[in-house]
C-alpha cells in the first residue's frame, strides 16, 4: 500500500504548500497591478495561471509515467454506466442551483457578494475578450486541477490514512491553495471542494469532475461579471 516516494513528497510540497502560500503572498499586488494596467494584466495574470497549473499536470504525469503506475490509480479511466448517471445527476442538480441562486439575487444580495469578493473582483472577466480567456482557464482548471487535487491528492493520502480521510483532507487542502481568495470565499471553497471529491468517488473517474469543475467555473465567470457590471469590449 505504501508506495509513496520521496518525489511525491516533493512534489505535494512544492504544489499544495509552497506555490499557495507564494500566491497568497503575491495576490494582493496582482490585484493592484491589473487594477493599474487593465485587461492587458488581467490576461497576462489568466496566461500565467494556465501556464503553471498546466505545468504542475504535466509533471505529475511525467511523474506517473516514469513510475510506471497505474493510471487508473490517478483516475484517468471510464467509469460504469451507473455511476456516471449517479455523478450526473450531482452535476446536474448542484450546477441548476448554482444558475437558480444567480438568477434569484436580489439587488442587496448582488451587492453583498460583489463587496464579499475583495480583490478578487479584479480578477474576474469583463469584457467578451477576458471571457474568452477566463473560459480556457476554467477548462484547463477542470483538467489540471482535477488531475491535482482529486486525481493526485486523494491517491497521495490514501496511502496513508484510509480513503474517506484522505478524500476529507484533499478538500481542506484544496481550500488552503485556494485561499488567496480571501476569508469569505473559504465557505464556498469547502462546498464545492467536496461537491468534486463526492463526484470523484461516486464515478471512480476523473471524467466528471473535469467536465463540472469547467462548467462550475465558467457559469461563475458568466454570472459575477454580469454582477460586477461588464463593461464595452476593449477594442484591439
Amino acid at each position: 500500500m505504501h508506495s509513496l516516494t520521496h518525489w511525491d513528497h516533493l512534489f505535494a510540497l512544492f504544489v499544495f504548500i509552497a506555490y499557495p502560500v507564494l500566491a497568497r503572498i503575491n495576490f494582493p499586488a496582482l490585484a493592484k497591478r491589473v487594477r493599474e494596467s487593465g485587461e492587458p494584466a488581467k490576461i497576462q495574470a489568466y496566461v500565467q495561471t494556465i501556464l503553471t497549473t498546466l505545468c504542475f499536470a504535466l509533471i505529475l504525469l511525467g511523474l506517473w509515467f516514469w513510475l510506471q503506475r497505474d493510471w487508473q490509480s490517478l483516475g484517468i479511466r471510464p467509469a460504469p454506466l451507473q455511476q456516471t448517471v449517479y455523478g450526473l445527476v450531482i452535476c446536474i442538480a448542484v450546477l441548476g442551483f448554482t444558475v437558480l441562486q444567480f438568477r434569484a439575487m436580489q439587488r442587496e444580495e448582488m451587492a453583498k457578494l460583489a463587496a464579499s469578493l475583495g480583490d478578487l473582483a479584479t480578477l474576474m472577466p469583463r469584457t467578451e475578450r477576458e471571457q474568452v480567456w477566463f473560459r480556457l482557464v476554467s477548462s484547463n482548471a477542470g483538467i489540471s486541477e482535477e488531475l491535482l487535487y482529486r486525481g493526485f491528492l486523494i491517491w497521495y493520502f490514501s496511502q496513508l490514512v484510509d480513503v474517506w480521510w484522505a478524500a476529507g483532507i484533499a478538500v481542506l487542502v484544496f481550500t488552503f491553495a485556494h485561499s488567496y481568495q480571501g476569508i469569505k470565499q473559504v465557505p464556498g471553497l469547502l462546498y464545492i471542494s467536496s461537491v468534486l471529491v463526492v463526484l470523484y468517488l461516486v464515478s471512480g473517474s476523473l471524467l466528471l469532475p473535469i467536465l463540472f469543475h469547467a462548467v462550475y467555473d465558467m457559469l461563475q465567470g458568466f454570472y459575477i461579471a454580469r454582477l460586477l457590471g461588464n463593461p464595452e469590449p476593449a477594442s484591439g
